[in-house]
This record gives C-alpha cells, sequence and structure tokens, in this order.
C-alpha cells in the first residue's frame, strides 16, 4: 500500500510529544535514506537522531547461525559451502538471506543436486536485478558518476587517467550520499553492497 506523503510529519510530531523519558531507534539498511532523514535541512526529522554504526556479525559468526538454520534439512550443506554462502553476498544480510532461501529451496527438491551453490547465487542476482538496475539509472548525474562506480566496482582508484579531480569528487560524494559507497583508505572505496560491485561490473563488462 503507499504510503502518505505526510507520514513523516505525522511521526515528527509523535516523536516530539513524548521526548521525555524516552528513547528512540531507527534502524534500516538503506544508509542514504536514513541519512536523508536525519542529516538533511529539509527534511523533517532533522537531527532528531544520531547516527551510529553498528558493527557487523564476524564470518564466523554467520557460519555458526546459517549451519544451525541448515541442520535440520535433507542434504543440508557442507561446512565449505556454508562459507561460500557467508562470503558471497558481502556484508549485506538480506543478500545472504536470499541466497539462503535460494538454497533452502533448491535442496529441499533435490538434496543432492548438484550445482545448487551456482544456481543460489544466480537466482539471488537475478532477484536484485531490477533493484540494481533503477541505482544505476540515478548514477547519470553529475557526469562520470557510472565512471567512478565502474572503477571502484573493478577495484581501481576513482582518480587519475586524464579525469578532472573536481569531477570526480562530486561523483564520490553522489554515490557516498546515496550510501552506495564507503571509504576503506587513502583514494580508496568499496561498496556497502558488494553485490551492486558485481552487478556493475558485469553491466560494465557486457558494454564493452
Amino acid at each position: 500500500a503507499a504510503l502518505s506523503p505526510s507520514i513523516v510529519d505525522w511521526t515528527r510530531a509523535a516523536l516530539q510529544h513524548r521526548m521525555t523519558h524516552t528513547a528512540d531507534v531507527f534502524m534500516g539498511s538503506e544508509v542514504g535514506l536514513l541519512d536523508a532523514l536525519f542529516k538533511q535541512r529539509t527534511s523533517m526529522p532533522f537531527r532528531l537522531a544520531t547516527p551510529m554504526t553498528l558493527p557487523l556479525p564476524s564470518p564466523e559468526a554467520w557460519h555458526r547461525y546459517i549451519a544451525a538454520r541448515f541442520q535440520h534439512l535433507r542434504g543440508a550443506p557442507a561446512g565449505h559451502a556454508v562459507d561460500r554462502v557467508v562470503a558471497f553476498p558481502g556484508g549485506r544480510p538480506r543478500d545472504r538471506r536470499e541466497a539462503c532461501e535460494h538454497l533452502r529451496t533448491r535442496r529441499s527438491v533435490n538434496p543432492t543436486v548438484d550445482g545448487a551453490l551456482d544456481l543460489a547465487e544466480a537466482r539471488t542476482l537475478a532477484g536484485l536485478s531490477a533493484e540494481f538496475e533503477e541505482i544505476w539509472k540515478q548514477l547519470e548525474r553529475p557526469k562520470g558518476t557510472r565512471t567512478t562506480a565502474a572503477r571502484i566496482a573493478a577495484g581501481r582508484p576513482p582518480y587519475g587517467e586524464g579525469r578532472p579531480a573536481t569531477q570526480t569528487v562530486r561523483t564520490i560524494e553522489k554515490l557516498a550520499q546515496m550510501g552506495l559507497i564507503r571509504k576503506r583508505g587513502r583514494g580508496a572505496y568499496e561498496f556497502t553492497e558488494p553485490l551492486f560491485g558485481v552487478f556493475v561490473r558485469n553491466l560494465t563488462q557486457a558494454e564493452r
């Protein structure tokens, strides 16, 4: 169902009426959306919350969790297969959940089928492609944003090779504002959702 455009105004009013002896937590995986709500002066909930980055579960913790969820399933994946399920989506829990669901469905139908992990990964990417394509459309402006995204996806530095520095800075700011990238070192960036990086890499390779 469509949400009323006034829902943010109502939320702010409700929060302001009970500011005493209360604490509110707003959680979500869309970093760009949360930043737009609480950091932009034009947004009604501006400064109603302080952003905090929660630490991600360790790969070992994910392994234990996924192995436990699969243990009663016929043809449960072996330890190395669970490691692959953990590593494939990177740090995005939603993508990992999608991959697990596809793997569970495949194993339920045929516990001994070969290539179940390959199929689960392919279907996870296919299921996210429509969302990723919409994000890609938003990267038409400013000029050069798609080039910057492609460089990051390929593990190359976004600066250099004759690119205007001011243009590159603007494109990095655009990607960061959308919550698509994070800095991992001097002049180096990575995608917050690794599978979007895979999508960009596959797309730009196909266009060559």
